[in-house]
């Protein structure tokens, strides 16, 4: 079984002190590579079923929306529940392409895509899915 989706994340910019940055090139790149770390702990931590860790990624006010027919979760409680129900699931998620946008000194705005894989059973042959553009 083979399952893609694209979710809304409002992921944890605690662990990143944004605001006590200078703005010089190499805390724009430390920035940027500080948000970077925080999304791609997500599939890691998904795929390892360590979901009472999200609050490494997610704020505590996020709202996250995982397509239908999913609802909207508010709160790192809510997503944590909700991704307990993938424990014991295969499942192999993957970070494309990300792009992030410092758009003041203690904001940033960041587009990643996200797929995911489920599989039937935790010993599975490897899939092969190819995506294009």
């Amino acid at each position: 079984m083979l399952v893609q989706f694209v979710a809304i994340l409002s992921f944890a910019t605690t662990a990143i002190s944004l605001a006590t940055l200078p703005s010089s090139s190499a805390a724009c790149t430390d920035d940027r590579v500080s948000i970077s770390q925080t999304i791609n702990l997500f599939p890691i931590l998904v795929d390892s079923w360590r979901y009472s860790e999200m609050s490494r990624v997610f704020t505590p006010d996020c709202y996250v929306y995982f397509g239908d027919p999913n609802p909207v979760l508010r709160g790192v409680p809510a997503v944590e529940n909700l991704l307990r129900n993938l424990e014991g699931t295969c499942s192999q998620h993957g970070i494309t392409t990300q792009y992030i946008e410092l758009t003041g000194p203690n904001a940033a705005n960041a587009e990643t895509y996200l797929t995911s894989h489920f599989f039937e059973g935790k010993d599975v042959e490897p899939s092969f899915t190819e995506y294009g553009k």
